[in-house]
């Protein structure tokens, strides 16, 4: 049932605004429903359309609150009645186009392996906010518009469509109206979200597509389209967008989205975020945010004065709750209760300051743009003259303000920097002294005995403070080749005639190391070896220039391979995909997400699994 539903005429589409008088409580307007009737099935449209979107943001928060409640395990749920089904549709296909909606400019084109850990992510981070159960049916858009065939697409989808109307469009119109290119791909996005609709409701019987204000003409159009097509009445909800401090909308790529994944936005900025709204916003974000009751809500909203960050703290606790788990949330509460009200300093993010620059003395507006708290010294002096940077818990009245050592020795070798109570650092030093200590409090300090060889007598060796025998063993002369006349030989020989050496691009391929090489491909059976200095090198070089190599090439890695094997897959710049270590099940679900057009694929092991995974026969081709 909806509950205090009121209506409005809204265009060609009747539409009503509601809010619940239960339990919980929506902002009346925040939800608009077009054409009231009862829901046999309800599509999330997620689209992710840009390289950091493997998740989505606080904005799309609302209405997977509202899902959340929606089928919820609870007697009063919004839409138990009228709403037994969910789907989750995610954009495979379109995010390879890219909905221009609220955008100055194209977006990005993406990898299939971009895609699909963008897929895994988004439904991962949605995944956290709703009850799953077997009404729960997930559908990518790429299952059926890859399959489009384009004539055949122009004919029924494209003839519904009227250019006239589609100019009007606010995706469109602000794009044109500033003279800014809107490419045909773009253009034709309205088709294909509108198809969208059609194949929901035709595959799983969808009827309600929810989605954003800015998507309003997108869901209008597919429900146009819908009844151009002859199918039951397709319906459409909206939920108001979530702004940034700039009034704009807070998409993938605007500056200062708040994610809902932890990876890319810490629950702890995340409990900053909404502790830090305008007062005016706290009443209807925590109505849109959490789940408490009308009346709670109500006596939050009443607060005045400093009390109402009370509120604040509240919503922020709530809202990171739903997100990321209640001891995420308790945790970023104690924490910015330590930092802001008890001034305690651990922990806080650090910066090293080079000793010249204190030795000249450094303006406090250079050392806001040197630590990145400002973008330029000019923003540094404008903190400085709104009153908005502290050091050393005191208001910094002069930008120009030399800071000199004398300033750090008073505070134990390092100033903490405070602007507003968003950002602080100080000085590394004193965090990495402290750690030491406490590394040497648990008995972990190491600090490396010296030794000295005896000659002819390998393996033993002198303790340099103790002058105790030991024997000394090593990986590099295990077999005790330093001890070996034969070696000790050739080693004077070529310490005398070659001299040091160094890598053959410098210094020059030297006779030795053709010799080594042709001895080593002796050795293997093989017609020619190359020997590099530096095992890294080897790996990094070898890697990078046999994958530049292999045309469609594509890579399969493990998380914890060794740096210098992922500096020469990066350096190949082939399509690659990272998988958990060890972790065969997430190997294998990469490989399949990456299709069966998929023509070579190399993978990139951690050497002690190798040897298993090879024989298990799993991977052969």
């Amino acid at each position: 049932m909806l509950y205090g539903a009121t209506f409005r005429e809204g265009g060609p589409f009747k539409t009503f605004d509601f809010c619940r008088q239960k339990r919980y409580h929506r902002d009346v307007g925040v939800l608009t429903l077009s054409v009231l009737g009862s829901c046999s099935s309800v599509v999330e449209q997620v689209a992710f359309n840009h390289r950091a979107a493997r998740s989505i943001r606080a904005g799309t928060t609302g209405f997977l609150v509202l899902l959340r409640e929606s089928n919820a395990d609870h007697g009063d749920a919004v839409f138990a009645e009228v709403w037994p089904q969910d789907s989750r549709a995610l954009g495979g296909g379109t995010t390879k186009i890219g909905d221009p909606s609220g955008r100055d400019k194209t977006r990005a084109m993406l990898s299939a392996a971009e895609i699909a850990a963008n897929k895994a992510g988004i439904l991962a981070t949605i995944n956290k906010f709703l009850h799953q159960g077997n009404s729960v049916i997930v559908a990518d858009n790429a299952e059926w518009l890859e399959e489009v065939r384009y004539l055949e697409f122009l004919r029924e989808v494209g003839s519904k469509f009227s250019v006239n109307a589609m100019l009007g469009l606010d995706s469109v119109r602000s794009r044109l109206d500033r003279d800014q290119n809107l490419s045909f791909l773009e253009f034709s996005y309205v088709l294909l979200q509108s198809y969208d609709f059609v194949e929901l409701n035709r595959r799983h019987k969808c009827v309600l597509q929810i989605g954003g204000a800015d998507q309003w003409g997108n869901i209008v159009n597919g429900i146009d389209l819908g009844r151009k097509l002859g199918l039951p009445q397709l319906y459409g909800l909206t939920t108001h967008l979530l702004l940034t401090s700039t009034g704009e909308k807070m998409g993938k790529t605007a500056d200062g989205a708040v994610w809902l994944d932890a990876e890319m936005f810490s629950s702890e900025n995340y409990w900053q975020y909404f502790r830090n709204v305008p007062d005016a916003e706290v009443g209807h974000l925590l109505r849109l945010f959490t789940e408490l009751s009308v009346d709670e809500i109500a006596e939050l909203e009443n607060l005045q004065g400093e009390a109402i960050n009370e509120a604040k703290k509240v919503l922020a606790t709530e809202a990171t709750a739903i997100c990321h788990g209640k001891s995420a949330a308790l945790a970023a509460a104690n924490a910015a209760l330590q930092v802001f009200e008890h001034n305690d300093d651990a922990g806080l993010p650090s910066f090293p300051l080079q000793k010249s620059l204190i030795a000249q003395g450094i303006s406090v507006a250079k050392l806001l743009q040197l630590t990145g708290l400002e973008d330029s010294i000019s923003a540094g002096k404008r903190l400085i003259k709104g009153r908005g940077c502290k050091i050393n818990g005191m208001v910094v009245e002069d930008a120009d303000h030399a800071l000199t050592q004398a300033d750090f020795a008073r505070n134990g070798g390092y100033i903490t920097v405070f602007c507003g109570k968003k950002r602080r650092i100080k000085d590394y030093e004193k965090v990495f002294l402290e750690k030491i200590q406490a590394i040497k409090e648990e008995g972990r300090y190491r600090e490396f005995t010296g030794f000295r060889r005896i000659p002819g007598k390998f393996p033993y060796a002198i303790e340099c403070q103790t002058e105790k025998v030991v024997k000394l063993w090593c990986s590099n002369d295990y077999l005790g080749m330093s001890q070996n006349e034969h070696v000790l030989s050739a080693a004077r020989d070529v310490s005398v005639n070659v001299g040091a050496g160094g890598t053959r691009n410098i210094s020059g391929t030297t006779k030795e190391v053709i010799e080594l090489e042709r001895s080593l491909a002796d050795l293997h059976n093989k017609p020619a070896a190359l020997a590099f200095v530096c095992g890294y090198v080897a790996n990094q070089a070898s890697i990078s220039t046999i994958l530049s190599m292999i045309p469609d090439i594509v890579v399969f890695s493990d998380e914890k391979n060794h740096s210098s094997m992922i500096e020469g897959i990066r350096s190949s710049n082939r399509e690659r995909y990272i998988f958990r270590h060890n972790d065969v099940e997430h190997l294998e679900s990469l490989l399949e997400a990456a299709g069966p057009g998929l023509k070579s694929y190399c993978l990139s092991l951690c050497t002690p699994w190798m040897g298993t995974l090879l024989q298990s026969g799993k991977f052969a081709t």
